[in-house]
């Protein structure tokens, strides 16, 4: 799965995955973010900490020994994979380039608009 699918997947079916991978998947979105920031501002660590966005819990951790890229990526396969039938991919009826979001009516790479050109697409002649 390339990097845009995954994306796609993440963004707009996350809700998709069951309570616990999702919840874990925010937790490990802001440990992976804010992960300079831990090492060089000890008060935000420490308030961040409170707040439940990181940990030093190796089990999490863990998760991240091959990146938060793999990590991602692994996510979007579950939901994919478990939810097939509930996925839209949205597609670029000219170039065929995936949309920015399943409701999207215009190419963000070659600027074609289905929504102005419905009628040709939605009959071919």
């Amino acid at each position: 799965m390339d990097q845009e699918t995954t994306q796609y997947i993440l963004t707009h079916y996350l809700h998709l995955t069951d309570p616990p991978l999702k919840q874990l998947f925010i937790y490990t979105q802001q440990l992976y973010k804010y992960r300079h920031t831990r090492e060089s501002n000890y008060s935000l660590t420490l308030h961040y900490r409170q707040l439940g966005w990181i940990t030093e819990k190796e089990d999490v951790l863990s998760l991240l020994k091959d990146g938060f890229d793999k990590f991602e990526m692994e996510v979007a396969v579950r939901i994919f994979n478990q939810h097939k039938d509930q996925i839209r991919f949205n597609h670029c009826p000219e170039c065929n380039a995936l949309a920015r979001t399943p409701e999207a009516q215009q190419c963000r790479r070659c600027g074609c608009s289905w929504r102005r050109d419905q009628d040709k697409y939605q009959n071919p002649s």
